[in-house]
């Protein structure tokens, strides 16, 4: 509990790359999530060259703060072997699980990182497939800036007891 209660997401970071073993772990994270039928239909792009970072802010106009990154993560997911393992209708939940163990364990490695969604948008989608010259069969999902933070926010308490309903919703 204690990471996810620490987990937030980080835009700003310290001018200091991030450790090749750290990363491996964080990407190792990801592959321990839960996929439908074990498919396990994703794949990375570990981006550390400050060139390649910089440029890749042109995927969206939001996406300024990836050129202050010292790594990035680009989540993919494999069509082919998504349609070989009859996974066509749940990557999407398996490739989630993955970005969401990414960020816990970018936590625990004492780093910031911050979710950015490339998938459904098709011209985010097309900019990286191109960016990447990436093979027809890989799908961007996700892209995440990783670093040291330079400032983390405070961990917030988001429970709502209201947004519980035990056995169904009472009808009035």
């Amino acid at each position: 509990m204690n990471t996810i209660w620490k987990r937030r997401s980080v835009r700003t970071f310290l001018k200091k790359p991030v450790e090749e073993e750290k990363l491996k772990r964080i990407i190792g994270a990801g592959m321990q999530a839960p996929s439908s039928r074990n498919g396990q239909t994703w794949e990375f792009i570990c981006v550390t060259e400050p060139d390649l970072i910089a440029g890749m802010k042109e995927m969206s106009p939001y996406a300024g703060l990836i050129e202050k990154a010292p790594s990035v993560i680009v989540v993919c997911n494999n069509e082919e072997e998504a349609k070989k393992k009859k996974e066509e209708d749940w990557w999407i939940q398996g490739l989630s699980a993955c970005v969401e163990n990414i960020l816990l364990q970018v936590v625990e490695e004492g780093l910031g990182a911050v979710w950015m969604g490339v998938y459904p948008r098709q011209k985010r989608i097309e900019f990286l497939r191109n960016y990447f010259q990436m093979p027809d069969n890989l799908l961007p999902f996700a892209v995440i800036p990783i670093g040291y933070a330079e400032h983390t926010p405070e961990p917030e308490n988001r429970f709502d007891e209201s947004k519980i309903h035990y056995n169904g919703f009472e009808i009035k």
